[in-house]
């Protein structure tokens, strides 16, 4: 497996050249700085650029057109990461070894009908498909206030820190969405092609000479910038923690509890806080599984995971809100045994050991793979192979110095329909 990175005028391209796989996947990102009011109208057009072209002017067609590709995967959707906002158009099919000679050119002739040639008409876009796609878009932005995992973390973000682009809402919001129209959605569509700055990844048996492909099929003509930072370091801290709890129609209750994790270095954020977040909360073996919930028997679900963009640690469990005062209690007390060094070299052993199995498991997977490469390229990362060097080098040493930069910031609660137990402390 090789990778290499092409600069042109207009965009990049990303090749990661390998046998391996009897598919070729391409995935076209349209990368521009985070800005809230644009979050709807992206994630409108990431889902309205595919349902019709000028061609292709139905669904109906649009699928007919896929299977004549040999059941192309086509797919398109918007999300946040940190600083910036990517809409992402991906396709993978059969390798012209198992169709035909030219299918590489036809893959991208179906990009440039999606990407060049959407479904507009005298200024507008179709309406059966805008409205379609304004319909689906409204239930699935009211259906977060159904599901009580997405609500509550929802909830949490806009707690932790009101003003930062933490608390910015990556569904969209309804009020945004009421405002697009067939004709301003068409001027947002224009303002993509002409500022975002586009990167394209390969993966597959392919060569350098796949740009000339690209170079021919899709004209663009989009700024070449430089990647800028992705990661938000600048999350507002508490001098005393943040307690907060709503009351919700669910049976069940939702706890949350965030920490910032300040001054990660490269190696900590990368390698470290892996380690941390299995031994704390990673599994069925982790402290929080085996003290809330096998010892105690205080949730029903519980975990952890650290948000590297946003430098956070965050711990979640679903339990009964009359439980959520010795929970709080249980959880806090297994963070102050990870700072006080209380985990054996078994345990870290163990979270090595998941860490490269998990990681190891991405070469079966064309999709995980480039994205091994997205994250290089946007975030800093390392490739497989050096990833798997550097989590050797973690031990006690590195999780003592990086569990002592975990401080508590909000304790959320969304309470359920059950009997309330104490106010949390």
């Amino acid at each position: 497996m090789k990778y290499k990175k092409y600069h042109y005028d207009h965009f990049q391209l990303h090749l990661v050249s390998t046998k391996k796989f009897k598919t070729i996947l391409v995935k076209i990102n349209f990368k521009r700085p985070l800005r809230k009011e644009e979050i709807t109208k992206r994630n409108f057009l990431s889902d309205l650029m595919i349902r019709s072209t000028k061609k292709y002017n139905s669904e109906r067609f649009m699928a007919i057109a896929t299977e004549n590709l040999y059941g192309m995967n086509f797919n398109s959707y918007s999300v946040t990461s940190g600083n910036y906002s990517l809409l992402s158009f991906n396709a993978m099919f059969l390798d012209k070894k198992y169709t035909e000679d030219s299918i590489v050119e036809e893959v991208f002739d179906f990009f440039h009908e999606v990407l060049f040639a959407p479904n507009i008409q005298n200024g507008k876009f179709e309406n059966k498909a805008f409205s379609l796609t304004k319909k689906c878009m409204r239930d699935e932005l009211v259906s977060i206030k159904e599901n009580p995992s997405r609500l509550s973390n929802s909830h949490l973000y806009d707690a932790i820190d009101p003003d930062s682009i933490l608390a910015y809402h990556s569904e969209g919001y309804l009020e945004d969405l009421t405002k697009i129209t067939r004709e301003n959605l068409v001027s947002y569509y224009e303002d993509v092609l002409k500022n975002d700055v586009v990167d394209i990844f390969i993966i597959g048996d392919v060569d350098e000479s796949i740009a000339d492909i690209i170079l021919e099929k899709l004209p663009f003509q989009n700024p070449k910038k430089e990647n800028g930072n992705h990661y938000v370091t600048d999350i507002r801290e508490r001098k005393e923690v943040q307690i907060l709890k709503e009351k919700s129609k669910f049976t069940q209750s939702r706890l949350s509890l965030a920490y910032n994790i300040k001054e990660m270095t490269p190696f900590e954020r990368n390698y470290v806080s892996y380690i941390y977040s299995s031994i704390l909360g990673g599994g069925a073996d982790s402290k929080l599984f085996r003290t809330v919930r096998e010892k105690n028997s205080l949730c029903y679900s519980i975990g952890s995971s650290v948000n590297r963009i946003f430098e956070l640690l965050l711990i979640r469990l679903g339990l009964d809100g009359k439980k959520q005062e010795k929970a709080v209690t249980l959880i806090k007390q297994c963070v102050e045994d990870m700072e006080k060094g209380k985990f054996t070299e078994e345990e870290i052993e163990k979270a090595k050991i998941i860490y490269e199995s998990s990681l190891k498991e991405v070469y079966d997977n064309p999709f995980n793979l480039l994205n091994i490469y997205v994250s290089k390229e946007y975030l800093q990362t390392d490739d497989i192979e050096k990833r798997l060097e550097e989590i050797k080098k973690v031990g006690k040493k590195e999780l003592l110095t990086f569990a002592k930069k975990v401080k508590l910031n909000t304790i959320y609660l969304l309470e359920g329909k059950e009997k309330h137990g104490k106010k949390l402390k």
